[in-house]
């Protein structure tokens, strides 16, 4: 679950950033070399062990990620494309025709 609660920021814009945070970390647990994990566990080499994991969550994955997403033909900026496309003011405006004007709301207003 992505628990966006009370916050003033845009909440689709800040989902975005919680799948990519998510994207993150997982590739980053790709990087784990597990057999040494392992076995460093294994053998009670704990500061081995936590060198492992500690080294890989210092590694910088995002540029990775981007060069997934543009090999995918996906924008390699989530969030910037999101707010290319206009889709917050598309629907502020929506709101607006549908139910006149908009006096604020618990959320970001463009």
């Amino acid at each position: 679950m992505i628990d966006q609660s009370h916050t003033l920021n845009n909440k689709i814009e800040v989902t975005i950033q919680s799948v990519m945070n998510t994207q993150e970390a997982y590739a980053k647990a790709l990087l784990v070399d597990r057999d040494f994990l392992q076995k460093a566990q294994m053998e009670r080499r704990i500061l081995d062990a936590e060198e492992c994991v500690k080294a890989v969550y210092n590694t910088d994955v995002r540029v990775l990620l981007r060069d997934v997403r543009d090999e995918m033909g996906i924008d390699p900026d989530p969030v910037r494309a999101f707010r290319r496309r206009g889709y917050t003011k598309i629907k502020a405006e929506e709101r607006t025709r549908k139910h006149g004007t908009h006096k604020g709301s618990a959320g970001y207003q463009d």
